[in-house]
């Protein structure tokens, strides 16, 4: 049996809200971009996920990237010395790494 994650993330994106799904089924991972107008409430979320998720156009089917946790990190601080433009919770996560006494 295959488990499915998803998850739905809700931003202000100047000026409109936006929604990213996310869901992950084996190895596939998809993605979409829901534009919402005002700030939606929790319940108007929920009901426009339940109305309209047949509707909804995911991103083409990628597998998911697996990477060994060396090369990972190792790649992790090349980019974070490079001056990568990535999302706050990688960059905290590569300079935890990066940071270990002995390394470069």
């Amino acid at each position: 049996m295959e488990r499915i994650f998803s998850r739905l993330t809700v931003y202000f994106e100047n000026p409109f809200w936006v929604g990213v799904y996310e869901r992950e089924c084996g190895d596939a991972y998809e993605v979409c971009k829901i534009t919402f107008g005002t700030e939606p409430k929790d319940y108007e979320v929920y009901d426009f996920l339940l109305k309209s998720y047949p509707r909804l156009l995911f991103g083409l089917r990628r597998p998911r990237r697996r990477f060994l946790k060396k090369s990972g990190t190792r790649n992790g601080c090349r980019e974070k010395s490079a001056g990568s433009f990535a999302r706050p919770e990688w960059e905290q996560r590569r300079s935890r790494h990066c940071s270990r006494p002995g390394k470069k």
